[in-house]
């Protein structure tokens, strides 16, 4: 299959709502600090990540969006 050529990526990812951030990008997207968002990717309680090859992790803004609504509440007395 021949690669997509980018004018018609920037069409695709708009259809579909959603970018790749880096750690960085994300952090900010969220209002989040990056050790903040690091520490919660280590512990498992912050929002789903790609890990692509050894080192590089980058975020789904469609899973950000997800986790942000999933922290959504309405009470102090709701368990999180």
């Amino acid at each position: 299959m021949p690669p997509i050529p980018s004018e018609q990526r920037a069409d695709t990812r708009d259809a579909c709502q959603s970018l790749r951030l880096t750690v960085d990008e994300a952090a900010d997207y969220i209002r989040l600090s990056v050790p903040t968002l690091n520490r919660l990717r280590g512990s498992g309680g912050g929002p789903a990540y790609l890990k692509l090859g050894a080192r590089r992790v980058a975020y789904d803004t469609r899973d950000l969006d997800a986790w942000l609504t999933s922290c959504r509440r309405s009470s102090t007395t709701e368990a999180a």
